[in-house]
């Protein structure tokens, strides 16, 4: 099951920002 554009849009803001990744 695909995530969500805006939650990929999300993450992908989060990687550039490079913060470690706190999604479960």
């Amino acid at each position: 099951m695909p995530l969500d554009p805006q939650i990929k849009v999300i993450l992908d803001q989060i990687e550039a920002l490079g913060l470690p990744p706190h999604y479960e």
